[in-house]
């Protein structure tokens, strides 16, 4: 029973160290925008990323922009369901390895069991 309550605990501090590494990777990507956007005058940057919104929106037509959303839509479906396969595969290779020690402790206990 102690060693049950063991792997809880220990599955938690997994999970606390995968989150501190993703909020870490995070806070890094942020800081590092914003001093990319903060090197850039902003009248320059709003006016130029204005005008090329504009023009690209003019250029394109009705078909173009129906194609850019199914692709941009295809690739966004792509991206997500990737992301939750590889959480699926390193969630379920966790409750493996867990089960697999589960197992062996049982056996053993068996083992114990019958020797006596």
């Amino acid at each position: 029973m102690p060693e049950a309550a063991k792997t809880g605990t220990s599955r938690a501090g997994k999970n606390l160290l995968q989150a501190n590494g993703q909020k870490q990777r995070v806070a890094i990507a942020g800081l590092t925008l914003t001093l990319s956007l903060a090197s850039v005058p902003p009248a320059f940057a709003q006016a130029n990323l204005i005008d090329r919104a504009i023009a690209f929106s003019q250029a394109l037509t009705r078909q173009e922009i129906t194609s850019l959303a199914l692709t941009l839509g295809i690739l966004l479906f792509a991206v997500v369901t990737a992301i939750a396969l590889l959480r699926s595969r390193t969630r379920a290779a966790i409750e493996r390895a867990e089960a697999k020690k589960e197992i062996a402790r049982l056996r053993a206990e068996a083992d114990r069991m019958t020797a006596l």
